[in-house]
């Protein structure tokens, strides 16, 4: 690799400010005090072997900075790319997550029918193949965290994640909690909120499509009692109906509020 000398390697060199300084000492030193010029064959033995030592490990000192400037730049590059990759991919991880969240719903406000009409086993098989993330969606969402030079993004997509395996626990304990015999009444406070639960990942996640599509530049992403209410809407459940949880749509729009947006809402919502 060339070395390329650049103005600001050499301004934060060390052994170039000494350089730098002795000869101007010395040039100074002359002006004033014309003796020194008899000296000055004398103090050439020492100063000027002093001087060349201090510009030589100003190049050297020079290039080293030079080196990690260029793998910073390589390095930057390199996040740049990945981070672009993984966009690429994030409308499809997005498509595929509100597939999820879809059938996070939909599996939620079901439950009770589900217990009389199949075996536990069945249901949690059935359930957490339609529930768990795949593979290739956690690896898009994990890049994107990973080498996004946007804080607020990154900050984004690790909160969804986050919430996403809060949900997913809950489930497995209500799962649990089926096994064992508890008895589920449909609309009730449980039901209603986990239902909503999953609406309000659904309402999260579609508020990344527009910066994902590039139709945006700055990522700044909200999400409404609206949304959260429209999530609810596009499952097709019997019995599903947005205005039986307005009560848990308004708690779920302020925990929106205070996971995402970092900011306290008039009212604290769930967990």
């Amino acid at each position: 690799m060339a070395l390329i000398l650049r103005p600001k390697h050499i301004l934060d060199n060390t052994p170039f400010g000494l350089f730098v300084g002795a000869v101007v000492a010395s040039v100074v030193a002359i002006v004033l005090d014309a003796e020194i010029a008899s000296e000055w064959k004398r103090w050439a033995t020492y100063g000027a072997t002093a001087l060349v030592s201090l510009l030589s490990a100003t190049l050297a000192v020079a290039g080293v900075l030079t080196n990690i400037s260029k793998q910073d730049e390589l390095a930057a590059a390199s996040r740049k790319r990945k981070f672009l990759s993984a966009k690429a991919y994030l409308p499809l991880a997005l498509s595929g997550a509100c597939e999820i969240f879809r059938n996070g719903i939909r599996f939620s406000h079901q439950l009770a029918s589900l217990i009389e009409s199949k075996n536990s086993e069945e249901i949690r098989r059935e359930s957490l193949d339609a529930l768990e993330l795949g593979d290739e969606e956690i690896k898009v969402f994990r890049e994107l965290v990973e080498h996004s030079e946007s804080d607020e993004f990154a900050s984004y997509i690790a909160t969804l994640l986050g919430e996403y395996q809060v949900a997913l626990a809950r489930w497995k304990g209500t799962l649990d909690s089926a096994e064992n015999g508890v008895q589920f009444i449909d609309h009730g406070s449980e039901v209603r909120e986990r239902t909503v639960f999953w609406a309000y990942l659904y309402a999260a996640t579609a508020a990344v499509f527009h910066y994902a599509r590039n139709d945006i530049d700055k990522f700044d992403p909200d999400v409404s009692e609206e949304n959260i209410a429209s999530a609810l809407n596009m499952v097709t459940v019997a019995g599903l109906q947005s205005q039986d949880f307005s009560d848990e749509i308004g708690l779920y729009h302020r925990t929106f509020i205070r996971r995402f947006k970092n900011k306290e809402p008039d009212h604290e919502g769930p967990g």
